[in-house]
């Protein structure tokens, strides 16, 4: 489901430069800090998680980092408009800027461990897992002069599947309520 104690971190730095044979100068910075802590029960887990990134230099050349996102990127050295986002609820490229932070909290734990296939067939259920969650965050201009938060609150619920033999997949819904005190189509 996913990692039960421990801390995990990534920090990137991209520097974009015409000696390198660029069009343009900039540079990004993107941090990403997690912490899980055991929960009420076995294999339970509470989850924070705390990222920002920034960018500056030749407005042509600097990133655009968007919040909107059910998922966080898994590669931990990704560099492009998703790689911090995770306010679940809110349209991609509804807040999106050359800074963003953003904070999620999540209380994650097992619905049922199925272990099973249909017959022969090339599928197998292993478990089942939800979680609670919590997320807030902005995205603007400058990591100094954010705009009003956003914020969502939910739930969802997700499938292990083993496909083929070999193939691991997450399925996963949800349904988050989200606040966001900016309209629609306003800087």
């Amino acid at each position: 489901m996913s990692s039960e104690d421990g801390v995990w971190t990534a920090v990137n730095v991209e520097r974009v430069t015409p000696a390198l044979g660029a069009d343009g100068e900039a540079w990004s910075l993107t941090w990403d800090l997690r912490g899980y802590v055991p929960g009420l029960a076995a294999h339970h887990v509470a989850a924070v998680r705390v990222a920002g990134a920034s960018s500056s230099g030749d407005p042509a050349m600097q990133r655009t980092f968007d919040l909107g996102s059910s998922g966080v990127q898994a590669a931990p050295f990704a560099m492009n408009q998703r790689v911090i986002g995770l306010l679940r609820g809110l349209p991609s490229d509804a807040r999106e800027g050359p800074a963003a932070l953003v904070a999620n909290a999540d209380y994650r734990f097992p619905v049922a461990r199925v272990e099973r296939g249909f017959r022969t067939w090339p599928v197998f259920l292993r478990d089942l897992h939800a979680a609670l969650f919590a997320d807030v965050g902005s995205a603007g201009d400058a990591l100094d002069a954010l705009p009003s938060a956003a914020w969502s609150f939910g739930g969802e619920i997700a499938a292990r599947l083993t496909l083929g033999y070999t193939w691991n997949v997450s399925l996963a819904a949800g349904a988050a309520w989200v606040r966001d005190p900016i309209p629609p189509g306003r800087p």
